[in-house]
C-alpha cells in the first residue's frame, strides 16, 4: 500500500514523487487530486488509502469511546434560562395603530408663530368635513404641566374637564374643533422623563441601560399612539385624524427627542398616513425675505424629515414670487406654500386656509377619501361649524363685537 495505517494522507511537501498532475483530469469530489508518478496505471492515492483503512480489520477492532446517550425529554429544562426581553429596550420600531392619520404642525425661525391657531384651523376644517378628529400638544419643557408656570412667561393656564392644567393651545383646540380633551392630550418632556424614570426604578427595564433613544423616543411614540385612539368628540368612535402640534422651534436641543420620535412614527406607519406642516416666518424688510424659511426647512431636513406644507407667517399675503422662491429652495410644490397673513381675528384663519385649498391638499397626501364620514349613532347632527359660511358669519360677529362705539 502507498500509505501507512497510522496516517490518513501522504504529505506532498515531504514526498517529491507526489505532485499535482498537470496532465491529469480535474479533481473529483472525493478530493483525490494527488497522483504518484512512476507506478502503473497512475492510481489515485486518496481513494486507495480510504479503501485500505475501511477494510483493515485491526482498525475496525479498535476500542472507540461509547456514544453519548440521547437527551432526556425535558432537555430544554437543562439549558440555562435566558431572561425575558426587556420592555421598551428595542423600540426603534414600536407597534402602532396603522389606521390613524396624523397631521404634524411644527415651527421654525422663532416662537409665537401661530402653530396652535394653524393646528386648530386645519382641525376645524377637517371636522367640518365630517372626520373624527383629536389633538395632542407636545411641549418640550421639563415641567410636568403648566400649573406652576408663570402666566407672564407662558400665558394663562387652561384647565380641562378632568382637571388637567395645560397650555392655552388646548383651549384653542377645544374652542375651534369642539372637543373635550384630557390631561394626556398635553405631553411634556417632564411627563415622559417622569414615566421612564419610574419604570427604571421599578426594574421594568431589567437592568438595561436606559437611553434617550430608544427608551424616551419609544415612550413618546407609545403615548401618542395610545392617546390618538381615545374619542374626544362626544362619541364612542375612535378618531380618524390626530392633529399634533410640536411646541418650540425646530433646531432647539430640547425638542430633538420629540422630532426623532415623530420621525420614527412616520417610518412605522404605512404610506399616506402622515402630513407634516411646518410654520415659518417671512419678514418684510424692503421686500419679503425667504432666507429664514430656507434655513428652518434645512434644519428639519437635517433631522430626517421632509415637510409636506410650509405655512408662512407674514404681515401681508404671500406674494407669488416669494411663494415660488420658497418652493424652489425647499423642494416643495408652490401650491403647498400657504400664506398665514394678518387677519382681524383668529376666526378668519379657517377662511384663509379654505381659500388656499388646504383640505384638498391634505386629501392628496393622506387620501382622506377612503375614510368613512358617517356620523356616530345619536349624533346625526354634530356640534360645530360644518361649513365655511358658519365660520365667516361667526368671524364677522366677532369683528362687530370688537368695534368701538361712542356712548
Amino acid at each position: 500500500s502507498s500509505c501507512t495505517r497510522t496516517g490518513t494522507h501522504p504529505d506532498p511537501s515531504r514526498d517529491s514523487s507526489l505532485r499535482p498532475s498537470a496532465m491529469s483530469a480535474p479533481q473529483t469530489e472525493g478530493g483525490a487530486g494527488w497522483r504518484k508518478r512512476g507506478t502503473d496505471g497512475d492510481e489515485e492515492i486518496g481513494g486507495r488509502c480510504l479503501k485500505a483503512l475501511r477494510s483493515d480489520v485491526s482498525v475496525a477492532s479498535m476500542a472507540w469511546p461509547p456514544m453519548s446517550p440521547p437527551p432526556p425529554d425535558d432537555f430544554d429544562l437543562l439549558l440555562p434560562k435566558q431572561p425575558p426581553p426587556s420592555p421598551a429596550s428595542a423600540l426603534f420600531r414600536p407597534p402602532v395603530e396603522q389606521g390613524t392619520k396624523y397631521v404634524i404642525v411644527s415651527g421654525g425661525v422663532c416662537s409665537s408663530l401661530g402653530k396652535g391657531v394653524t393646528t386648530s384651523s386645519l382641525g376645524a376644517l377637517l371636522r367640518g368635513h365630517g372626520f373624527k378628529v383629536t389633538a395632542i400638544k407636545l411641549d418640550p419643557y421639563l415641567n410636568i404641566d403648566a400649573g406652576l408656570m408663570s402666566p407672564y412667561e407662558h400665558g394663562e393656564v387652561y384647565v380641562l374637564d378632568d382637571g388637567g392644567e395645560t397650555d392655552l393651545d388646548l383651549g384653542n383646540y377645544e374652542r375651534m374643533m369642539y372637543l373635550s380633551l384630557r390631561r394626556d392630550n398635553n405631553l411634556t418632556t417632564g411627563k415622559i422623563y417622569d414615566s421612564v424614570i419610574k419604570k427604571e426604578r421599578r426594574g421594568d427595564y431589567l437592568g438595561k441601560t436606559v437611553q434617550v433613544n430608544p427608551h424616551i423616543t419609544g415612550s413618546i411614540i407609545e403615548w401618542v399612539d395610545r392617546v390618538a385612539q381615545i374619542p374626544v368628540d362626544g362619541s364612542t368612535l375612535r378618531p380618524q385624524i390626530c392633529m399634533i402640534e410640536l411646541g418650540g422651534t425646530v433646531g432647539d436641543i430640547e425638542s430633538m427627542p420629540f422630532i426623532e420620535a415623530l420621525r420614527q412614527l412616520r417610518f412605522n406607519l404605512p404610506e399616506h398616513s402622515m402630513a407634516w406642516c411646518h410654520c415659518s416666518y417671512v419678514p418684510d424688510m424692503s421686500g419679503q425675505k425667504t432666507k429664514p424659511t430656507q434655513h428652518s426647512v434645512q434644519a428639519l431636513l437635517a433631522a430626517g424629515l421632509m415637510p409636506d406644507f410650509v405655512v408662512c407667517r407674514s404681515a401681508e399675503p404671500l406674494r407669488t414670487e416669494t411663494r415660488k422662491k420658497i418652493a424652489n429652495h425647499c423642494k416643495i410644490p408652490a401650491v403647498r406654500i400657504l400664506s398665514a397673513h394678518d387677519v382681524k381675528n383668529l376666526f378668519h384663519v379657517p377662511e384663509a386656509m379654505v381659500a388656499q385649498n388646504a383640505v384638498g391638499l391634505l386629501n392628496g397626501i393622506l387620501q382622506l377619501d377612503a375614510l368613512d364620514v358617517t356620523p356616530a349613532r345619536f349624533m346625526s347632527r354634530e356640534t360645530g361649524f360644518r361649513s365655511l359660511n358658519d365660520w365667516t358669519a361667526f368671524a364677522k360677529q366677532v369683528d362687530l363685537a370688537e368695534e368701538g362705539h361712542e356712548v
